[in-house]
């Protein structure tokens, strides 16, 4: 308060001045660091509090974009000094980020701006090499069996450890696509027409037929006891019950002349196939007697193998030497490129976050991270 008095016939008058409010104080960003480079795709940002002359409360805006200076608010009325994202950010994408501190009177004071670099998500990794014409990959728990065409044998390896060790399963054995029912490990072997099985759970597994005269079996996929067949020799998906005593084929469809089915992949009554001379997968409701084709994907290079990821369907497109995905809940039929630059990729797998793949011509099993 400032006082001041007047001359003779000036009354005293007392004036009064407000402080001006004044903005918070300057802060620092902390982490993620500038310029970090393959920052998680849901990162978690941090920065210094700010105080205020007036000893306002402060709120914080968060500010993220690919613009050198961000404009686009991502988080307002943060009261706290950190935040973490509850949805991907993309991969391989720079961004800049910037902090607001607010008063709550009108003034605000600006952070500096930092920048990031989200990890390559579809980073490819070596699980196992030098093997022989990998072609079937399935899960047993941590389990990861795949066979090899060359090698003529079925190997295991725990996905879990840190460094996995492989252990063959079976030996001197016609290979192909492998698919579990409990602990019994169905095998297709087109090159002796014929499908067999082992029980894993002993200590010395033998194999054994289940049917003869196959027509060159591929893929394989259970629906309960139903085990759904690729056979590409003859353009036809068949079915067996594995738990009658003598189990015999019945044609669920028949393709028209060489599409040649390679991959099979059951999702509720909705089987998809992968033709691999056709070049796109289709499906079919398992429950109509009479089912009809509907394309799902089209214009691909060889699809061999499918992977679904909740409405993400991963295929493997082996003339392509590429993963492709799309997204089965769209009416679009056009997929998008995953990872490009494998070795005839001819299986997939799903293991949480990670798709396991078969590179036939690179002789190895390889796995990328898809979320």
């Amino acid at each position: 308060m400032i006082s001041s008095c007047g001359g003779d016939n000036v009354d005293n008058e007392e004036v009064i001045v407000t402080p001006t409010n004044q903005a918070p104080n300057t802060f620092l960003l902390l982490t993620v660091n500038d310029q970090s480079k393959n920052i998680d795709l849901k990162p978690t940002l941090t920065w210094d509090a700010s105080t205020d002359p007036d000893n306002d409360p402060i709120s914080y805006d968060l500010l993220l974009d690919n613009n050198s200076n961000p404009n686009t608010i991502i988080a307002s009325n943060i009261e706290g000094t950190k935040f973490t994202f509850d949805s991907f950010l993309q991969s391989e994408e720079v961004y800049y980020w910037k902090v607001i501190a607010n008063d709550g009177n009108g003034n605000s004071t600006e952070s500096s701006v930092f920048s990031f670099t989200t990890i390559d998500l579809f980073t490819i990794t070596d699980v196992t090499t030098d093997l022989l014409s990998p072609v079937g990959l399935a899960f047993n728990g941590d389990d990861l069996y795949y066979s090899e065409v060359d090698g003529y044998k079925v190997s295991k390896v725990n996905v879990s450890e840190e460094n996995p060790i492989a252990t063959d399963v079976l030996t001197e054995l016609i290979t192909g696509r492998l698919a579990f029912s409990g602990s019994e490990l169905y095998i297709s072997q087109p090159q002796a027409n014929l499908l067999s099985k082992t029980d894993i759970s002993v200590a010395t597994p033998i194999i054994s037929p289940v049917i003869l005269g196959s027509n060159g079996p591929t893929a394989l996929a259970f629906n309960g006891n139903e085990l759904y067949v690729a056979a590409p020799d003859v353009n036809k998906i068949r079915k067996l019950n594995i738990s009658s005593t003598t189990p015999a084929f019945i044609d669920v469809l028949q393709l028209e002349f060489g599409p040649r089915p390679d991959g099979l992949l059951l999702n509720g009554n909705d089987l998809y196939i992968a033709l691999r001379v056709g070049n796109k997968i289709v499906k079919i409701d398992i429950s109509e007697k009479e089912p009809v084709l509907i394309n799902v994907a089209t214009g691909l290079s060889g699809p061999t193998a499918l992977a679904l990821d909740g409405d993400i369907l991963y295929i493997a497109e082996y003339e392509g030497n590429k993963i492709s995905k799309i997204d089965v809940s769209s009416n679009s039929t056009t997929v998008t490129d995953v990872k490009s630059g494998l070795s005839g990729p001819r299986e997939l797998a799903l293991y949480g976050n990670e798709l396991y793949i078969a590179e036939y011509d690179g002789n190895r099993i390889s796995k990328i991270n898809v979320h």
